[in-house]
């Protein structure tokens, strides 16, 4: 016997419900390709060194974290240096067990802090630089770069990125780049859509004042609380003066070196 319900399907509805089913397929696989995509955080492509996108998929994350801790203790030799390098930034997705994708990723940012390479960490920003996780590394390149003098350096770094900071810091660094860089109308826009959102800073408020020709050179005490916050300090506050100590940061004496 035929199964006369058959009969009463209509074909156009058949169809058009296989293509909703197959643009629902499409759009499944195309957010699970984009989330394994920002799970890729590194420089190299594996096949570069040979090895492969799942080469640490069933790593004990916990053995890995260990691992890396003693090496972060030791002085690698150039060959082993290198070695791990390829390793540590090459694309790979993270362990599945015992770390998370943070946790794998800040195993990589501190071994770029710690070989302080800045052309690289530059490389590494600007290669992933839509990921937020880069704000602790973006922090030490500005400041590096700021402590050694080499302000020109630091101010491009926002040249090179296409994703807008997510840290109060990042952003006071790019308003006063955009000053420097004499771009004063962009840096007022900026200072007011941070301003927008709650933004709160005294001691950054007056210094955007005074660089910005607004007000004169101010009396107040100097600011250590960060490196940028005691280079605004010596562009504003008036004769200034300052005399390092033992208890003085160990980037503010380098730029006090390095400015002289």
């Amino acid at each position: 016997e035929i199964d006369t319900k058959t009969e009463n399907i209509d074909p156009e509805t058949d169809i058009v419900s296989n293509s909703n089913n197959s643009n629902l397929i499409n759009i499944e696989l195309d957010e699970k390709i984009e989330s394994n995509r920002l799970k890729l955080v590194g420089l190299y492509d594996p096949a570069e060194n040979d090895l492969n996108l799942n080469m640490w998929e069933l790593s004990d994350g916990e053995k890995i974290i260990k691992l890396v801790e003693k090496i972060q203790k030791i002085k690698l030799s150039n060959d082993a240096k290198n070695i791990y390098e390829k390793l540590i930034l090459t694309n790979a997705f993270p362990p599945e067990n015992n770390i998370n994708f943070e946790q794998f990723t800040d195993l990589k940012i501190k071994w770029l802090i710690k070989n302080d390479d800045l052309n690289l960490i530059k490389e590494f920003i600007i290669k992933n630089d839509q990921q937020n996780f880069n704000n602790e590394l973006i922090n030490y390149y500005l400041d590096k770069n700021l402590s050694l003098g080499k302000l020109d350096n630091t101010c491009e770094l926002f040249s090179l990125i296409k994703s807008q900071p997510e840290s109060d810091y990042i952003l006071k660094y790019k308003i006063y780049c955009l000053i420097h860089n004499d771009q004063k109308e962009i840096a007022q826009l900026q200072y007011d859509l941070i301003k927008e959102t709650g933004f709160k800073d005294n001691f950054f408020d007056k210094s955007f004042n005074i660089l910005m020709g607004y007000t004169n050179n101010s009396e107040t005490n100097i600011s250590e609380k960060s490196l940028l916050n005691f280079h605004l300090s010596y562009l504003t506050v008036k004769d200034f003066f300052y005399e390092p100590n033992e208890n003085t940061k160990k980037n503010i004496w380098q730029y006090l070196s390095s400015n002289n």
